[in-house]
């Protein structure tokens, strides 16, 4: 996955974080999106960061269509695309 950019929506925790560290990879960006644990989404981070992948923090609720407005807004500025 070097370079290539890939948002993970669930990530903060269970199987989205496991998705977002299987996906990490250096030279990559993972944007991590969660819904309300801030705790859980640093240290889903962390994880990907540890593989060597760039983490992006994306907090948003996907059952607002807003809400998931911004938040591919966040994950094209923020890895590109």
């Amino acid at each position: 996955m070097s370079g290539r950019r890939v948002l993970v929506t669930g990530a903060g925790r269970g199987i989205g974080a496991a998705t977002a560290a299987a996906l990490a990879q250096p030279g990559g960006t993972v944007v991590v999106n969660y819904r309300s644990d801030d705790d859980a989404a640093a240290a889903a981070c962390a994880r990907v960061a540890a593989s060597g992948a760039r983490a992006v923090q994306a907090k948003a609720d996907v059952t607002d269509p807003a809400a998931v407005d911004a938040l591919f807004d966040l994950a094209a500025k923020e890895a590109g695309g």
